[in-house]
């Protein structure tokens, strides 16, 4: 059974990255599991693969379910990791939790004809520290603008036009008397 040597490296300020082999039979949803493992994360956030061009320019999705019932694309479970690894140097790309963003770089760095009997996916290395996974969550305020953006686009801006008390003009309480 041919195998394929991955580096998952996750983006950070400082370097952590995770090696894994990985089998023909392996699917996405195989890799997503393994690298919630390997990075200790809780596995109860979304979760999507994308696949990337060499500039690393998103051209599919596939994520672990679909939330929209007319989703119609493939999920994780539905595709073998080797259609992306081919050949060395090939990318792909992970997101785990779409409000903090915890983004997976991942390149296929060495294609091994072989059979092994280990079982696949074998975390083989792990470099620098492994984050915790609350480490960038985000406040409940910030969660509710990047939804509202999401969902109404440029007619949601947060802006001072509905301060109905011109609070730039003034310092304390006081300065509210004439609107008492």
């Amino acid at each position: 059974m041919k195998q394929v040597k991955i580096k998952v490296l996750l983006e950070l300020d400082k370097p952590s990255y995770c090696d894994f082999v990985i089998s023909e039979n392996d699917n996405l949803e195989d890799l997503h599991f393994a690298i919630l493992q390997a990075y200790q994360f809780s596995g109860e956030q979304m979760a999507s693969f994308y696949e990337v061009n060499e500039d690393w320019d998103i051209l599919n999705e596939f994520p672990f379910v679909a939330i929209d019932p007319n989703y119609d694309g493939l999920l994780m479970k539905d595709i073998l990791c080797f259609q992306f690894f081919e050949n060395v140097g090939n990318q792909l790309m992970y997101l785990y939790d779409y409000l903090n963003e915890w983004k997976f770089f991942i390149e296929c760095i060495e294609i091994n004809p072989e059979k092994s009997a280990k079982k696949t996916p074998l975390l083989t290395k792990r470099f620098g520290k492994i984050p915790n996974e609350h480490d960038k969550d985000i406040s409940g305020i910030d969660a509710e603008n990047i939804l509202m953006n999401a969902i109404l686009g440029d007619e949601f801006e947060e802006d001072d036009e509905d301060d109905l008390f011109g609070s730039d003009n003034f310092d304390s309480i006081d300065d509210y008397e004439e609107y008492l």
